[in-house]
């Protein structure tokens, strides 16, 4: 049986997953953006230092495990820019 507690629990974790959903989709609109930007000024599309750096800086800043970070981190700016 499911006391309160437990459903209140997983209703914050469906409202953090609903947010994290709508982050990314912002994000992708503004690397949407950024790459029509890129474009219009014959600007290479990927910066690899970048990313780089800008992984690194979440690996440090999260205080989760860094394989975790980088590889999700990893798979958000790959799809990014497939989009």
């Amino acid at each position: 049986m499911m006391t309160k507690e437990f459903l209140q629990l997983m209703n914050e974790i469906n409202k953090i997953d609903n947010q994290i959903v709508l982050l990314l989709r912002k994000r992708f609109k503004i690397v949407s953006r950024i790459k029509k930007h890129k474009l219009s000024r014959g600007m290479t599309l990927e910066d690899q230092e970048r990313e780089d750096h800008a992984i690194d800086s979440k690996v440090e800043k999260s205080g989760l495990p860094k394989p975790f970070i980088k590889k999700l981190f990893s798979m958000i700016i790959k799809e990014s820019n497939r989009a």
